[in-house]
């Protein structure tokens, strides 16, 4: 009998140690399990602050198109007024080489 009790004590420890190792895997798969989750929720907030950075520079982009836009359309009306003086300082200039050449009437300069 004592043959018998050590066969079913081996086989008693054998399931033992089955059941043990199967607890152990489980319990690595649920580790596993739990870091991925935990990577997924990480990945996901991090995604989140992605997509609200990418908001804000869309925002902020169109804000500077609109903004360059207006600056360019100032700098165009400068350079539009620079070029409107320049042109009446040219027409005073020629106005007052013909008063000096051919005199307030310009009788001078139609008689010749």
């Amino acid at each position: 009998m004592n043959f018998l009790n050590k066969k079913n004590e081996t086989k008693v420890e054998e399931e033992e140690s089955k059941i043990n190792d199967i607890e152990l895997q489980i319990l690595e798969a649920k580790r596993k399990g739990e870091r991925t989750i935990n990577l997924l929720l990480d990945r996901a907030d991090k995604l989140a602050d992605l997509e609200e950075t990418s908001k804000q520079l869309s925002t902020q982009s169109n804000l500077f198109y609109k903004q360059s836009k207006k600056v360019h359309r100032k700098m165009c009306c400068q350079q539009y007024k620079v070029y409107l003086i320049v042109l009446f300082v040219i027409l005073i200039l020629l106005y007052i080489i013909l008063v000096a050449s051919c005199g307030f009437d310009f009788n001078q300069c139609l008689l010749e």
